[in-house]
């Protein structure tokens, strides 16, 4: 479980880092950041921050405008696998993205409002909604409240994953 006071939240159209471009597309932070001011707060969480406009940058994990997943190396935590995809009508496991917000060596962002957003997920509510931090107001909010539906999911684990399970597409962000 993710508490909030221990994540720093980050709005994607911060003006520190809002009209920074994503690598080789034409967009930016501010515009389609949203993936990435995630990675940036979990890169917070576990001690090795990143701000949005520097990940944005980096041309191993942002490619086209997509997060590379399997590409993603950070020195205290790792990509562990993606769930979900709706393009193949795979559904996202709730059970391991409850397993996994109850643990605070893992992380969860998920992918909400039919495949165009992502948050972080904090925790489960008492109605069984998931608090999140959402980066394009940088606040939280009840997930299923505000976007109506969960379609995909990202799974993190602290330090080195021991295997490293492909998501579905690399480029499928």
């Amino acid at each position: 479980m993710k508490v909030l006071n221990e994540i720093t939240y980050l709005s994607q159209r911060d003006e520190r880092w809002s009209k920074t471009q994503i690598n080789d597309c034409l967009s930016t932070v501010g515009r389609t950041g949203c993936t990435i001011t995630c990675l940036s707060m979990l890169t917070d969480y576990y001690d090795c921050y990143l701000p949005p406009d520097v990940i944005a940058q980096n041309t191993k994990w942002i490619r086209g405008g997509n997060v590379w997943w399997i590409y993603l190396d950070f020195p205290t935590f790792s990509f562990r696998w993606r769930e979900g995809n709706p393009y193949q009508s795979v559904p996202v496991d709730m059970d391991i993205i409850r397993a996994y917000m109850k643990d605070p060596d893992k992380a969860v962002l998920l992918e909400v409002a039919n495949n165009s957003h992502w948050v972080v997920a904090c925790w489960e509510t008492f109605d069984e909604d998931i608090l999140v931090i959402d980066p394009w107001t940088g606040r939280s909010c009840d997930v299923l409240k505000t976007y109506g539906n969960i379609t995909g999911a990202a799974l993190f684990v602290k330090g080195k994953a021991t295997t490293r399970l492909k998501p579905i597409a690399p480029d499928y962000d």
